[in-house]
């Protein structure tokens, strides 16, 4: 239980040191996408499915409606009684940002700070 707490201490002040890091340049701002269109979406779940070197990723339809953010975590393996099997994979989530700049809207993989510009996407500042 302790190693779980502390896991979870270093995750969050590891993802609090990457969203300090990674700030926006003067020329844009966090955007969000009010409305996906199929495209839209299509091309966003291709987009994160290419960052992350072709691991396939669950994308909800209502990513970045609400928020300039997504975080991406591995998920749970669940056992055959339902329960969640502790496999010691313990890596802190993927945060994806989107900008607008230029009004062009760009996703932002704040690992490595790779921006892919999304041209379906209709997106507006936050």
């Amino acid at each position: 239980m302790t190693r779980l707490v502390l896991t979870n201490i270093v995750a969050v002040l590891l993802l609090l040191t990457g969203c300090k890091t990674a700030t926006l340049s003067s020329s844009e701002s966090p955007a969000r996408i009010p409305v996906h269109s199929q495209e839209s979406l299509k091309e966003l779940r291709a987009t994160i499915k290419t960052a992350l070197n072709d691991r396939d990723t669950l994308i909800g339809t209502t990513a970045f409606t609400t928020s300039p953010r997504i975080l991406i975590t591995r998920r749970p393996i669940k056992g055959p009684n339902g329960r969640v099997i502790d496999t010691r994979v313990e890596e802190a989530p993927i945060v994806f940002r989107l900008v607008l700049k230029n009004k062009r809207c760009y996703l932002v993989d704040t690992r490595n700070s790779e921006r892919y510009e999304l041209r379906r996407a209709k997106c507006e500042p936050v």
